[in-house]
């Protein structure tokens, strides 16, 4: 159960964490091509990285985590408690219905007081995470809507969307985006970066943008 908690917690932070990453490596990269990349794409990605810088400000509160460890708490001691009246009617050969429903119970109060918490708070803290850049600070979090934050993480479709507007590949099948796709746009920048032109920042400059 310890695991199975582990992973919920950290597979879809991990997950997220990864696709921020490349939008963060699509914006030094193509902040560094300067006056040869749109301004508008340019401007999408300067607004990644600031996302990214503003991902590890947050922290849990004190109520979330409370309602976490309370919810995992609750659950197994109530599991615990079902199975332990489910062995004790078995022992007395007694039919009863705790016999049978009780793990069926068990189980589901730990989806509902452990699991499914344990999934909207962090995707909750994530989206706070995200929208600290936006707010310029701490003070404005409690007012925002929790739903409305939900859809604001960072998804595959938008890093591929930002690769086909750096190529003009309009095709909407792309691939996952992968180190080739990385290298594949690095080497765009370096073409860009051929040509005879002034640049207006480079690549360490723009990544504190």
């Amino acid at each position: 159960m310890v695991a199975v908690n582990t992973l919920l917690a950290a597979v879809p932070l991990t997950d997220r964490r990864r696709r921020i990453r490349r939008a963060e490596q699509l914006a030094k990269l193509v902040s560094a091509a300067g006056d040869g990349c749109p301004k508008v794409l340019r401007a999408n990605l300067m607004e990644e990285i600031r996302w990214v810088a503003a991902y590890s400000e947050i922290r849990y509160t004190t109520r979330d985590r409370t309602i976490l460890w309370f919810g995992w708490v609750l659950a197994v001691v109530t599991t615990v408690c079902l199975f332990a009246l489910g062995a004790v009617f078995k022992w007395y050969r007694s039919p009863s219905p705790i016999l049978y429903n009780g793990p069926t119970i068990g189980f589901a109060l730990m989806a509902a007081l452990q699991i499914l918490p344990a999934a909207i708070i962090l995707d909750w803290m994530n989206a706070r995470r995200l929208m600290y850049v936006k707010l310029g600070g701490r003070a404005g979090l409690p007012a925002l809507r929790r739903p409305s934050l939900r859809r604001r993480s960072v998804t595959s479709g938008v890093i591929k969307m930002l690769i086909a507007r750096v190529f003009g590949d309009l095709n909407p099948n792309l691939e996952a985006i992968k180190t080739s796709d990385i290298l594949a746009l690095r080497h765009a920048v370096a073409e860009w970066e051929a040509k005879p032109r002034s640049w207006s920042r480079s690549l360490g400059e723009g990544s504190d943008r």
